[in-house]
């Protein structure tokens, strides 16, 4: 327990942790507030997979998404902390910094199995459990810096290796499928990083051994990690089995090498290091870099261990090692170290794997927390070779080797942690409280269960920013709420992501679909736009009247649409609304084809693409049992090219030419779509135009494409405040 003692000790000094709140998270926005919903999710709902406050009115599924799916022993740790307290912030907040000492403790365990002393094997897992990751990682990916089951891990690659039995005994057995278990419920990445080190293991180790009993046991070991990994991921498979692979969370191959290793990565110091100079080198480097965007310092003395490491494994490819490196476990930890810089380096491994087989684990620098117990306890047992040869009978020599141990661990500590990682505690708090407080309003005047349409529409998840709002904002509302449905949240490239569909739509249109489907009022987030959301909030006021509520920092503000709705219900019929409010949350669909369109470009709210061919195809899908009348609104640009005339091909038969101009050329066209699957066609008289994306040029833009309910568009007049 000394090194969990020591670990949390060090984490509160480097932390600052008197100035903290736990009640209010340490880190705001971006991915933190995706596991402030998470740990929400957990304590409200029992798990974390659907969510009925989210993504309403279908609620949030997030089977799709593999980073949930796959954490269940995390989820447990949620709720056994739950029990405790039922505010998410200092749920989130505990098991965070309980993360240190169960890292410490873990790797401790490990270093001990390899057979360092207790005092080394204490220092080197508090350094290991202050590694820059764990910081870097932080509340953003949360539970990533819980990488407790990593020394786990490790110690089966490293078994493999060193040909120590696994199973056997029913009770080595036992911990063996237990260690598995735990590694395959903690993280996807974990657990696959994990299971390619031990296929690693178990081939070079066969290979030098020439044992099949080597092989015998990997591939045990490999079955189990499947096994656990394939049960923790279950209720995703079986979704997908049932729905279909999501095409829009299919990532591209080239981010394996973006989100890459590298060595100078590795070595280079933590951002603001407590040293000029060392900051220095740092902030030119950062400048510099087109790969590794998430930074993996290791630290200088596990960098250290990591180029000792590199030394072994040059010297066994010498046939050296055998006379000047007799230790083992050495060998093992060098060859365990760079099989895994091998795969998660730039053009490694990772990339035939991403190019190869899949391309969804794109964030292989993640490998380095590997490397940095692999390089940490290589050091480990070279200090304590030192260790061993003092006479403990010498007290005096004792306390100096104790003492210089903790020097070395105190410098470590230092060079491995810096100024920032310490959490804008006062920011994040006045933050913190000023949605809170602005949520606490709303509910106190929306009767409980009241739906919240929120503008503008970001889809979820993975946003890219736009304007001054990051990934998850939109979260925001729901972290603070007990009472309220939120429309934020729902899978996009779900049928249950509606709101997608209307990402260019003028809210004179939006608000009588989205008061047809039961919203009561509306949320909006004046960061997300360039204008500061004036020009929305101007056209929510001629709408809906009154004065909105505002939240204390004067980012967000809530509009009431139950004023607006009345007037609706006494304008429509109930089959007239019914009839809207399905339109609405089951449209049309236009469905783009990676083969014919590029990727969508987002100017704020206003979404683009550009066709690949000059033949190419708008697939439409109408959900319904009978034929849909919509407005179809586009502008089709030439943009940086020349005019050109563009034929566009409607279902039914209908044919349509436009002179394509490169400021746009407005298209607004009423259509029937028919039940199932249709398409617009669209054939382009014209040369690509180099400048579009991709390289190889684009033919036309579709800017702000839109199929708007015509239903919707005939109410878009006469039910302003006046």
């Amino acid at each position: 327990m000394t090194a969990a003692v020591i670990s949390t000790a060090a984490v509160a000094l480097v932390l600052h942790l008197w100035d903290a709140d736990l009640g209010i998270p340490f880190a705001g926005g971006g991915d933190a507030l995706f596991f402030q919903m998470l740990v929400k999710d957990t304590l409200d709902h029992g798990w974390l997979l659907t969510n009925p406050d989210l993504g309403w009115p279908f609620g949030q599924e997030l089977y799709d998404y593999p980073v949930a799916g796959a954490d269940g022993l995390h989820v447990v740790a949620i709720k056994v902390l739950g029990l405790f307290s039922s505010n998410p912030a200092w749920v989130l907040n505990t098991y965070f910094l309980l993360s240190f000492p169960l890292v410490a403790i873990s790797a401790f365990g490990v270093m001990r199995w390899l057979g360092v002393s207790g005092p080394v094997a204490v220092a080197g897992a508090v350094l290991f459990s202050l590694a820059p990751y764990h910081f870097l990682r932080g509340e953003y990916h949360f539970f990533l810096s819980a990488y407790f089951t990593v020394p786990l891990g490790a110690y089966l690659i490293l078994a493999v290796y060193l040909g120590r039995p696994l199973f056997g005994t029913r009770a080595r057995t036992l911990v063996t499928l237990a260690i598995c278990l735990a590694v395959g419920f903690s993280d996807l990445y974990y657990a696959t990083f994990t299971a390619v080190l031990v296929a690693g293991a178990t081939l070079i180790a066969a290979l030098a051994a020439r044992r099949t009993a080597t092989l015998r046991a990997g591939a045990a070991v490999l079955v189990a990690l499947g096994v656990a990994t394939t049960l923790a991921l279950a209720p995703t498979l079986v979704y997908r089995a049932q729905h279909g692979s999501n095409e829009l969370l299919t990532r591209a191959a080239d981010e394996s090498e973006v989100f890459s290793l590298n060595l100078t990565e590795l070595i280079t110091p933590v951002k603001d290091h407590r040293i000029g100079k060392l900051a220095s080198i740092e902030q030119r480097h950062t400048r510099a870099k087109r790969v590794g965007l998430e930074p993996t310092p290791l630290g200088l003395i596990a960098a250290l261990g990591f180029v000792w490491l590199l030394a072994v494994s040059l010297l066994l490819c010498v046939g050296a090692a055998q006379r000047l490196i007799q230790d083992v476990r050495q060998r093992a930890l060098a060859a365990a170290a760079l099989t895994a810089f091998l795969i998660g380096t730039t053009g490694g491994v990772s990339a035939v794997i991403a190019y190869g087989i899949t391309p969804q684990l794109r964030s292989w620098g993640r490998l380095s927390i590997f490397i940095a117990f692999f390089a940490l306890a290589a050091l480990a047992l070279l200090a304590d070779a030192a260790w061993r040869r003092i006479d403990t009978r010498d007290r005096r020599r004792s306390i100096l080797a104790l003492g210089a141990l903790g020097a070395v661990m105190v410098i470590a500590v230092l060079d491995q942690t810096s100024p920032t990682f310490v959490p804008a505690y006062g920011d994040a708090a006045a933050e913190y409280r000023s949605d809170g407080d602005f949520v606490r309003e709303i509910e106190n005047s929306m009767d409980p269960g009241a739906a919240i349409l929120q503008v503008p529409y970001i889809r979820f998840p993975d946003q890219r920013e736009f304007a001054r709002i990051g990934d998850y904002d939109p979260l925001r509302g729901y972290v603070h709420s007990d009472d309220l449905r939120w429309s934020y949240g729902a899978m996009k490239g779900r049928p249950q992501d509606w709101q997608g569909e209307t990402v260019s739509m003028p809210l004179s249109l939006l608000l009588p679909m989205a008061s047809a489907a039961g919203f009561d009022g509306v949320y909006l987030d004046r960061f997300a736009y360039a204008d500061n959301g004036a020009a929305a909030e101007q056209e929510l006021d001629d709408i809906l009247g009154g004065s909105p509520m505002e939240s204390a920092n004067r980012r967000l503000a809530f509009f009431d649409m139950r004023a607006y709705n009345g007037r609706l219900r006494a304008s429509q019929t109930p089959a007239e609304l019914d009839g809207l409010a399905d339109v609405t949350l089951h449209p049309v669909r236009a469905v783009f084809s990676s083969d014919d369109f590029f990727s969508e470009e987002r100017e704020g709210v206003q979404v683009s693409r550009w066709s690949v061919n000059p033949e190419s195809r708008v697939r439409l899908v109408n959900p319904s049992s009978s034929a849909r009348s919509v407005v179809l609104g586009v502008n089709l640009s030439r943009e940086g090219g020349d005019p050109a005339t563009v034929t566009l091909r409607y279902p039914g038969g209908e044919v349509q030419r436009i002179h394509a101009q490169p400021a746009g050329t407005p298209v607004l066209r009423r259509l029937s779509i028919p039940p199932g699957e249709s398409a617009i066609d669209i054939s382009v008289a014209g040369e690509a135009i180099p400048g579009a994306p991709g390289g190889g040029g684009g033919f036309v833009k579709l800017q702000g494409l839109q199929l708007i309910p015509a239903s919707a568009a005939s109410l878009a007049d006469g039910l302003d405040g006046g």
